[in-house]
């Protein structure tokens, strides 16, 4: 099974307020945030288990990307349809 797929990430957007972004592409960002004017880049990552992994040959260039980013955990039931529980972070709480 996929960890994290489409409807899983739509499922958070709606949750959450956000919205997709114009050209939204695979390696670009995956929500906004849209408060009191302004712009606030999210990235969403959903998993069926207690653990959350960001991405294959991860290096540079993804901290470069991820850099500013706040982010949204989804986690979910082992058959990845219903939602447990959320987790944010913010760009600060990501630095580590």
């Amino acid at each position: 099974m996929t960890v994290q797929d489409d409807s899983r990430e739509n499922e958070l957007i709606q949750l959450f307020n956000l919205e997709r972004p114009v050209n939204l592409t695979r390696s670009g960002t995956d929500a906004i945030l849209t408060l009191n004017g302004l712009k606030i880049p999210f990235e969403l990552k959903s998993t069926t288990k207690n653990s959350v992994t960001t991405v294959r040959d991860f290096g540079p260039d993804h901290i470069k990307k991820w850099k500013g980013k706040h982010w949204l955990f989804g986690f979910y039931e082992k058959g990845g349809k219903i939602l447990k529980y959320c987790l944010y972070a913010s760009p600060k709480m990501m630095v580590p």
